[in-house]
Formats: structure tokens, C-alpha cells, sequence
């Protein structure tokens, strides 16, 4: 049994995956497998993922397969896992190289099913680095790291157990996949642990147009919380975590979500129907006016403002902040 097996779903990222599998081959945690599933790619990413191979044969698993997503791509690999732990990496991130001798050093002593920690946004245009602190407690509770780990699997370590116990797989071919899995693994743990170490880099890609069936694609977060609260029902959790999950609407749908389609380049009229499904799911969850959100003072000031500008419709002026923030880079 390894200590930690790490799952790597691969699309078309030959122009990252060298930094990426770099990461991984070099870490100070030796006893890893690295499980690289190869969803369909069509540039140069087989080439390079095959020399990674015969480099570190007795370190990475390569699978390859039809298209089907990044969800699909993850479920394959959960097959040839034999960690201890599970981590997850997206090809075009790259971590730390202490990042998992810490996490699992820290879940061992612990005995933690989750081991949580800090992330850095690494940006192509300037190689700007941009720490963010989650500022959760050593050991949070299940109801802080609902709402403040971040709903991503990337900068967390799972017991092997903890996942298959439970019989949980990714949702496939929808966005926002990792939402669903990774907090209702949140409700599911007996012990969560948390450090305050940035380790995992988050690789932002130079600013691109958005398509129109790109923007589409983030009205998949209504199913990706719907499948939550699905989840949360089954379990009888969802009454004792109504006030978290609404704050994760606010946090995640009506101030991420939402900013994102008002930024991206495309016709006023495309966003308006998008922003308006987006806002009648929170308002047919009864929850519109979030200000009555215990958690509401969580929100930084910029998210504040955001809230505001949104809830009074000033779209155009939150497109020209941003557009302003861009140019001062």
C-alpha cells in the first residue's frame, strides 16, 4: 500500500504538464503513486505523459481513455488506487514539494479523515503569485469547512476509506464536479485537520474570450448544488447545514458565478438570461435576501461591494471595475 495516491485527469495541457508532473515526481514524500488518466487528449500531452513513464516506471500509472470529462477521468483512476490517502491535482496546477509529506505526516498524527490546506493563484501574464489564507481552525468543524476550505478537492488529502465507505463517485460531464464530492465528504468526516501552508498553486492561463457554451456551462453549478442538497437530504444533514449551504449559494453562485459571466466578452443579452436563471434558483430556494445569513459578515469587503452591485443590477459597472483592475496588473 502506498502512502498516497494522487489522480491527475489530463486534456489537452502538453503546454503545463511538464511543471505539473514535475511536482509530483519531485516530492519529499517518496512512497506515491501518481495515476495520469489521459481523457482524450488531442495535443502533446500523451508524448510528454509517456516520457514521465519510462523516467518513473515504478512511480506513475497511465491511463488513457475516450473523452468524457474530468469527472469520468477521476472515477477511472479511483480503480487503481492503493494509497492510504487520495489526492487530486489538475494537470495545469503544480504543488509544493513538501505539500503531501506534510498533509500525510499531519494525517497520520491526527488520524484525520481530511487534511486541508492553503492555495496560491499563479498567474501566466506576470508569473504573479497571489497567496489566499482560508483561516480555518487546526481542527475545524464540520460546519467551517463546509463553507471556508473552498469546494475543490485540489488542496485536500482524503482517507481512502473515507471515499469508498461511502460509495461516492465525481459526477460526470457537468462543471463544478468537485462541489458535490468534496462537501459532502466534509459532512461524512469524523476528523478534519487543517494547515496553514500554501501549498498547492492554482495556474491562471492569460485572460481568454469566453464562447457563449462556455458561459452555458456555468448554469451547471445549479446541478452540481442540487446533487448536494440531494445528498444532504438523504443523509437528514441538510436542516442542520441550510444556513452554510445558503451561504455557499451567496459565496459560490450569486457573487462567483455571477461576476464570472458579467466579465466575460460576449452579448449583454446571453448574460442577462444566464445572471436571471442563476437568481431565480436562489430565489425558489427562498433565500434571496442573504444579508439575514449569519455568516454574511464572513464576506471581505470587495465581496460586499460585488453583493451589492449585483443585487442592484449594476452589471456594467462591475464589468468596468474588473476591466480597470486588469490594466492596473
Amino acid at each position: 500500500m502506498k502512502k498516497i495516491s494522487v489522480i491527475v485527469p489530463v486534456y489537452n495541457t502538453g503546454k503545463y504538464i511538464e511543471k505539473c508532473l514535475d511536482s509530483l515526481v519531485n516530492q519529499t514524500l517518496k512512497d506515491i503513486e501518481i495515476i495520469i488518466v489521459n481523457d482524450g487528449s488531442t495535443d502533446n500531452s500523451e508524448k510528454i505523459i509517456k516520457n514521465y513513464l519510462k523516467n518513473y516506471p515504478d512511480m506513475i500509472i497511465y491511463l488513457k481513455k475516450k473523452n468524457g470529462g474530468q469527472g469520468s477521468a477521476r472515477n477511472l483512476a479511483f480503480k487503481y488506487v492503493t494509497g492510504k490517502y487520495i489526492g487530486f491535482i489538475d494537470s495545469d496546477d503544480f504543488i509544493d514539494k513538501n505539500m503531501y509529506e506534510n498533509m500525510y505526516n499531519t494525517a497520520i498524527k491526527t488520524n484525520s479523515d481530511i487534511i486541508i490546506c492553503d492555495g496560491c493563484d499563479y498567474y501566466e501574464e506576470n508569473n504573479r503569485e497571489k497567496y489566499f489564507n482560508l483561516n480555518l481552525n487546526v481542527s475545524p468543524t464540520i460546519q467551517e469547512a463546509f463553507i471556508k476550505s473552498v469546494p475543490s478537492v485540489v488542496n485536500k488529502i482524503y482517507k481512502k476509506e473515507l471515499i469508498i465507505n461511502n460509495n461516492l463517485k465525481f459526477v460526470e460531464k457537468i462543471w463544478y464536479e468537485d462541489l458535490p464530492f468534496s462537501l459532502f465528504l466534509i459532512t461524512k468526516a469524523k476528523k478534519i485537520s487543517y494547515i496553514n501552508q500554501p501549498f498547492y498553486y492554482y495556474f491562471h492561463r492569460k485572460r481568454s474570450t469566453m464562447h457563449n457554451k462556455n458561459i452555458e456551462k456555468n448554469l451547471d453549478i445549479i446541478k452540481a448544488f442540487e446533487i448536494l442538497k440531494k445528498y444532504l437530504i438523504k443523509e437528514n444533514k441538510f436542516d442542520k447545514l441550510k444556513e452554510e449551504f445558503n451561504y455557499l449559494l451567496l459565496t459560490e453562485v450569486f457573487i462567483a458565478t455571477i461576476t464570472r459571466i458579467i466579465r466575460t466578452r460576449t452579448l449583454k443579452s446571453d448574460k442577462k438570461n444566464i445572471i436571471n436563471e442563476l437568481k431565480t434558483y436562489i430565489k425558489n430556494n427562498n433565500i434571496l435576501n442573504f444579508k439575514n445569513n449569519k455568516y454574511f459578515n464572513n464576506l471581505s469587503r470587495n465581496q460586499k461591494i460585488i453583493y451589492n452591485l449585483i443585487a442592484k443590477k449594476h452589471y456594467n459597472l462591475i464589468y468596468l471595475i474588473f476591466k480597470i483592475k486588469e490594466k492596473m496588473k
